[in-house]
C-alpha cells in the first residue's frame, strides 16, 4: 500500500474537505473518495489545490 501523504497533510494542516471542495468545484463526497486514493486527482485539480490551498505538489506524485 502506498503512503497517503496528501490525506495526512490535509488532516494535520486543518484543511477541511469543504475547503478542497470549494477550491476545485467538486462535491465533498467526490473529494473524500479521491483523498483516499490521490492518484485519482486530475492534473488540473492538483494544480488548483496547490495554488489555492498550498498543498505541496510532490505529495501527489510520490
Amino acid at each position: 500500500m502506498i503512503s497517503n501523504k496528501v490525506l495526512a497533510y490535509v488532516r494535520t494542516s486543518g484543511i477541511t474537505i469543504k475547503d478542497i471542495s470549494a477550491a476545485i468545484h467538486k462535491s465533498p463526497n467526490t473529494i473524500s473518495t479521491k483523498l483516499h486514493d490521490p492518484d485519482r486527482f486530475t492534473v488540473a485539480e492538483v494544480k488548483l489545490m496547490t495554488q489555492k490551498l498550498h498543498i505541496p505538489v510532490r505529495f501527489f506524485y510520490e
